[in-house]
């Protein structure tokens, strides 16, 4: 009777522990996933913000690789698209950044409504002036 009750005691002592074990490694592919798409979404916003900034034109682009340390693995790519409904504003574009991680096959994709710069392309010869302050002799610096 004693032998019995040690197997029992030791079949639901490793029915427990296959299941405490599914939930970790199950736990262990979330967090996986949730650091993954953190990175994608900070990559996002990066790429976006490079647009709006200039340093990127707004043109489809890629996929080109991050040549940032510790980003080698992941790359980024622009699709610019059309828009045919909004003929008041003609400038307004879809831009779509598409981040991907080809060693982990994760995609993460963002779309957002950018403006076209109206003045690409020109350069600007005005140069602003300051205004005079009293007692400041030439202005603001």
């Amino acid at each position: 009777m004693v032998l019995l009750e040690v197997v029992l005691g030791l079949a639901l002592f490793f029915i427990t522990a296959v299941f405490v074990m599914d939930g970790l490694s199950a736990s262990l592919r979330a967090v996986d996933k949730a650091r993954l798409d953190s990175t994608a979404a900070d990559l996002t916003v990066t790429v976006m913000s490079e647009i709006q900034l200039g340093l990127v034109p707004m043109q489809d682009e890629g996929p080109h690789p991050f040549d940032r340390l510790g980003y080698e693995q992941w790359t980024w790519e622009i699709v610019v698209m059309e828009l045919d409904d909004l003929t008041q504003f003609p400038q307004l574009k879809q831009v779509e950044a598409i981040i991907r991680n080809d060693d982990e096959q994760f995609t993460h994709r963002k779309s957002q409504l950018m403006w076209e710069d109206p003045n690409a392309g020109e350069e600007e010869e005005a140069e602003e002036e300051l205004p005079e302050l009293p007692g400041v002799p030439g202005g603001l610096p």
